[in-house]
């Protein structure tokens, strides 16, 4: 589960960098993630969210869509309770595209918190290729993309 709440109380300087990314291509990942670990799309991966009892009966396309929206919002929920300079979201399409300006709002994000770190990014490729889509059947995709509907998952 989520420990942001157990780690900003004990490392009160820490900055909470929160990584997201379009849900739908979350939902792809986990899917292809679940296939190539466990080689089962059923088997759970990473993050359970609160709802988690709820979610794991549910076919697959509405567990990923229930993990991927019930993480993101116990993510922010966690987040919010700490001040606004203690966290911060880094789209991944962001970062994938201007990696060095993402690692210098990060840096300036430490810095002001009173770390000492040199805001220098330049050692960093000028982006990195995005892996968003792909590794599905046009069927997979559609049940995909309807059970993000159906939570209210939203692309970014």
């Amino acid at each position: 589960g989520l420990q942001i709440g157990f780690l900003a109380e004990h490392l009160d300087k820490a900055l909470f960098v929160h990584n997201t990314r379009d849900p739908l291509s979350t939902m792809r990942s986990l899917l292809l993630a679940r296939r190539k670990v466990y080689g089962d799309e059923t088997a759970w991966l990473s993050l359970k969210p609160a709802e988690y009892s709820d979610l794991k009966g549910l076919p697959v396309a509405d567990q990923l869509a229930g993990q991927v929206g019930g993480a993101l919002d116990d993510i922010r929920r966690a987040c919010g309770r700490l001040g606004p300079e203690r966290w911060m979201e880094v789209r991944y399409e962001d970062a994938c595209a201007h990696p060095r300006l993402e690692a210098l709002r990060v840096l300036r994000a430490v810095n002001a918190l009173g770390g000492r770190v040199a805001e220098d990014a330049s050692m960093l490729p000028e982006r990195f290729p995005c892996r968003n889509g792909g590794g599905l059947s046009a069927d997979e995709a559609r049940l995909l993309e309807a059970a993000a509907r159906r939570r209210g998952l939203a692309p970014t």
